[in-house]
């Protein structure tokens, strides 16, 4: 993301990026995520996004007034190849475009050729990290600059796999997990649902 000035993330669910979590300072791009589910704005905004929008008809208008000379990066977080188009008519020249998510097998992302051609923009596929990766990240968590608590959702037994259910349609936790090795406390004293093993919190399975 080097030289981006605006980075826009569609979606802020569970495989989001969270670019906007490690800010080094002053000059860093503004990072602006467009999620439709209320219960994530406060998550994003917590993590230091700059602004957090709904989809909207008038969503590209919105998008232009924070950053009136157009979309650097945009991530696509969630595997709705739509979640793309209001885009495509504010992105800046040389704009790169990660197609990040997962999509449905007859998903397909549709371009005018000569509007990459003329602009030069890149569109590149991103699916996991790498070693490399993982190496340069570990600093900036191990120094508290980045923030990843938000990433360790609720795992809960399959006894209470109804109620996963329904958190995860809440949007209020970013990763809701079924353990079905996990079982629930049956001692007559205990009042905890939460399971005996594995330990909670950990990290759910995504």
């Amino acid at each position: 993301m080097a030289g981006a000035r605006t980075i826009l993330v569609a979606g802020a669910g569970p495989p989001r990026s969270h670019p906007h979590e490690a800010r080094p300072g002053p000059g860093v791009p503004t990072v602006v995520p467009v999620e439709p589910n209320p219960a994530r704005h406060a998550i994003a905004r917590a993590s230091g996004a700059d602004a957090v929008p709904a989809p909207s008809g008038d969503i590209a208008d919105r998008i232009r007034d924070i950053a009136p000379e157009g979309i650097d990066v945009v991530i696509m977080a969630i595997g709705r190849p739509e979640a793309l188009t209001p885009y495509l008519g504010i992105l800046a020249p040389g704009a790169r475009v990660s197609v990040f998510a997962g999509f449905n097998s007859e998903a397909t992302l549709r371009f005018v050729a000569n509007d990459i051609h003329d602009n030069e923009y890149k569109i590149v596929g991103a699916s996991s990290c790498r070693l490399e990766n993982l190496q340069r990240i570990a600093p900036m968590i191990d120094s508290g600059r980045l923030v990843v608590k938000d990433l360790i959702g609720t795992q809960l037994p399959l006894e209470r796999a109804a109620d996963a259910i329904r958190l995860a349609a809440s949007g209020s936790d970013t990763r809701v997990g079924v353990d079905v090795r996990a079982r629930q406390s049956t001692s007559p004293t205990s009042t905890s649902t939460r399971p005996t093993t594995p330990p909670w919190p950990r990290f759910a399975t995504p």
